[in-house]
């Protein structure tokens, strides 16, 4: 009887070896599929991880996506913005979780657009503030750039026509001083040269001007602010046709008249006036008239525009002064035209001069 059991419990491992054996996926090691014992391991996403059970320590749930392998069930992204929730360990994507799965222009380093929602997420530059810091959307589009009244400088020349090829963003005002304060206490930012405005001693720092443009930055200032901030200064190109608004041959943002009800000019009020003090363009823009000079992103050429390409014009490549647009409170109605160009040295902090960001 003992005999009989012993060589029952030996065939009875004997099997259960070969079984295993037959069974083995050949490990866990590589992409694509991998055969032994005549089963086969697949790995079509790549990720390290196969969809057969034996063939590793966790079988791939979703053998099409290498960012979801752990669990399928609770590794979502229901809005497809690229960000999931629920995962712990997935590749591809960082560590950062999807604050908000059910909303698209949610996620971590979303661009905060003016839609009365908080688009960014904790640790994000503007989580927190609901449209102060938000951006418009200007669709690509193409349209005619310069003098097209012949009023102008001979730089504004000749009128020609620019396409810009992707929708991007555009901040909805200028930077202000609490948001440029923000940079500074953070330490991405360099403080205004000069705290004080034309009229007034105190001005960057005092609450009571939070809420107006930040003054007094050289260009290299302004760039280093929206690069801290996910964005870039706008091209001279996306300025105009973002400042036009939709609006075509036109000498202002919103028409060819102007008067003190609709700009911040002339030294009327003899200082900067608070952001969206006034009616906004036709993209959701304001102050694209008036209040202070914007610094853009080219430098300046007096004769470029005989040179520039018509698909998103980057500028030219060198040059010894940057450009400006927009007009400010102490210049004349002529200098607050869309097509008006102006220039100086990037390293120049003035009273008049501010900007705002773009963004992709």
């Amino acid at each position: 009887m003992s005999t009989i059991s012993i060589k029952s419990i030996v065939g009875m491992l004997f099997l259960s070896l070969l079984l295993a054996l037959t069974n083995n996926c050949g490990g866990s090691g590589g992409g694509g599929s991998s055969s032994g014992g005549g089963a086969t391991c697949t790995d079509s996403d790549v990720d390290g991880h196969f969809a057969q059970d034996g063939c590793g320590a966790t079988v791939d749930c979703d053998d099409s996506d290498p960012n979801n392998w752990i669990s399928c069930d609770t590794c979502l992204d229901d809005d497809l913005d690229g960000f999931y929730t629920g995962c712990d360990d997935y590749t591809g994507l960082g560590e950062t979780e999807d604050c908000n799965d059910g909303d698209a222009s949610i996620h971590p380093g979303a661009i905060e657009l003016c839609d009365g929602i908080d688009n960014q997420c904790p640790g994000d530059p503007f989580y927190g503030s609901v449209d102060v810091a938000c951006m418009a959307l200007i669709p690509a589009g193409c349209f005619n750039m310069g003098d097209a009244f012949s009023e102008g400088n001979s730089s504004e020349l000749p009128v020609h026509n620019v396409c810009i090829t992707s929708d991007f963003y555009m901040d909805a005002h200028g930077v202000t001083n609490a948001e440029y304060a923000a940079c500074v206490s953070g330490g991405g930012c360099i403080a205004p040269n000069n705290s004080s405005s034309s009229t007034r001693g105190s001005y960057y720092g005092n609450p009571t001007y939070d809420n107006f443009p930040v003054i007094y930055v050289n260009w290299n200032q302004a760039t280093a602010y929206c690069a801290g901030a996910g964005k870039r200064l706008p091209t001279e190109a996306e300025w105009e046709y973002a400042a036009r608004g939709g609006l075509s041959g036109k000498r202002y943002p919103w028409g060819d008249s102007i008067s003190y009800s609709d700009a911040n000019y002339d030294w009327f009020i003899d200082d900067t006036s608070a952001v969206e003090s006034y009616a906004g363009n036709g993209y959701g823009l304001y102050d694209m008239a008036g209040n202070v000079l914007e610094w853009v992103n080219d430098w300046y050429l007096s004769t470029y525009y005989s040179v520039s390409p018509t698909n998103d014009p980057p500028g030219p490549d060198t040059g010894s002064s940057r450009v400006f647009r927009g007009g400010s409170y102490d210049s004349i109605a002529w200098s607050l035209r869309v097509a008006c160009r102006g220039d100086i040295g990037p390293a120049s902090q003035t009273c008049d001069h501010g900007f705002r960001c773009a963004g992709d």
